[in-house]
């Protein structure tokens, strides 16, 4: 997406952690991070691959409780600190259920979808201020 790694580099400037939340598995996820040259901004990336037994996938909130772990493994994340930037309806309800505030931003497949649930909808990363 436009804008995606000035965000990021915005991220880090700020002292901030990003991180990647993504229900497709591993070996999907990171050669696509590679293959964008953006895999070293990331502080962690948490898929799919990543549940454990009795773990659920989004819409459930697994997958972010999991990323705030893995984003502070000495201390707990408080949820209302983290800000989520979701491309999906489903990935909107796991970050809500999980207490954090979300950003809907959909691509080009999932832009028809339901994003009521999202504190806020931008039509690109380039509206973030």
């Amino acid at each position: 997406m436009p804008g995606v790694k000035n965000l990021l580099l915005d991220i880090k400037a700020k002292g901030k952690k990003a991180g990647v939340v993504s229900s497709s598995p591993r070996e999907w996820v990171e050669p696509h991070l590679k293959r964008l040259g953006i895999t070293e901004h990331f502080e962690f990336v948490v898929t799919r691959s990543d549940l454990g037994p009795g773990q659920k996938s989004k819409p459930a909130p697994d997958l972010y409780l999991l990323g705030m772990q893995r984003a502070s493994p000495k201390s707990t994340v408080d949820p209302n600190e983290v800000l989520v930037l979701e491309d999906s309806a489903r990935g909107v309800e796991a970050a809500k259920a999980s207490g954090a505030a979300c950003i809907a931003v959909p691509n080009a497949i999932t832009g028809i979808s339901d994003f009521e649930h999202a504190d806020a909808k931008v039509e690109s990363i380039l509206e973030l201020p």
